[in-house]
């Protein structure tokens, strides 16, 4: 899997618009609700830590996969990787499926909170989530595999240099 579909890009591509359209449309003087807000608040915790749950997963996925490939082809070892890419093509789409509740609680807590206070949190995870997505669409899952298959060729070539 070298990337993600087109349609999936263009999809996020639109949740991100989309919640940038609806923070912009509001009027941050509205007076509105604090029971909305710490509704809204409480929504934004649960999407974040389901994202974060589902990012650790591709990441280790990742891990594990360039761990398989290393092995197999440094250490000639007879390794499945069928299913360490079964694990990533699962862990992706986890991934994938965290992302659109991510993006739409951002937007909503934008949308219906007018006080910085309550914005703060949403604004620091949205960048955030905005890097992720864009670094995990430009490299691709398997040239994240790579980068770390040559980080674990690169530590075990240094402990084999300093046992010479």
């Amino acid at each position: 899997m070298r990337k993600l579909s087109p349609a999936v890009v263009l999809t996020m591509s639109l949740v991100s618009t989309l919640s940038s359209a609806l923070a912009q449309s509001t009027d941050p003087s509205a007076p509105t609700a604090a029971p909305v807000c710490s509704d809204l608040i409480k929504r934004l915790d649960s999407a974040i830590k389901e994202y974060k749950r589902a990012k650790f997963s591709l990441d280790r996925a990742t891990q594990l996969m360039a761990s398989a490939r290393y092995s197999s082809r440094i250490g000639k070892m007879n390794i499945d990787l069928a299913s360490r890419q079964a694990d990533v093509t699962v862990a992706t789409a986890s991934y994938v499926e965290s992302i659109g509740p991510a993006y739409s609680s951002v937007a909503a807590l934008n949308a219906d909170c007018g006080q910085d206070a309550f914005k703060e949190s949403g604004i620091r995870f949205r960048v955030k989530l905005n890097l992720d997505v864009t670094r995990f669409i430009s490299e691709g899952v398997d040239k994240l595999a790579d980068e770390q298959m040559a980080d674990i060729k690169k530590v075990f070539g240094d402990m084999k240099s300093r046992q010479k």
